[in-house]
């Protein structure tokens, strides 16, 4: 997926990283979490973005954020914004490919939210 990030020149990429496992403060940045554990092989990925006047998470399932990850993106002191609605299958395995294609809109100053 790093491959892709940078083939694609995603700006303010942070990282991917685990929910269980993010860094103690957000910055100006973009990054994918999966929501596994560290030790966990990887269940669903989900990104996040500081970048403008607000932080936003995207879930292509449109499922309730994790309160690791809301944890986190509230040491912006920003508002944080997000969609509750799903825009694949349950059964989908796609979740990687929907985050990176929301970052590269988000940077094309395009929202899907």
């Amino acid at each position: 997926m790093l491959n892709w990030v940078k083939q694609l020149g995603i700006k303010y990429f942070r990282g991917i990283f685990s929910g269980d496992n993010l860094p103690n403060k957000i910055t100006k940045e973009c990054g994918i979490v999966n929501l596994d554990s560290k030790i966990g092989p990887g269940t669903h990925c989900v990104c996040i973005t500081n970048i403008n006047n607000y932080c936003e998470y995207f879930d292509s399932f449109g499922l309730k954020m994790p309160t690791d990850i809301q944890r986190y993106m509230l040491t912006s002191g920003k508002q944080i914004v997000y969609s509750g609605d799903g825009i694949r299958e349950g059964d989908s395995v796609l979740c990687g490919y929907w985050v990176l294609y929301y970052l590269l809109e988000r940077q094309r100053g395009r929202s899907i939210l």
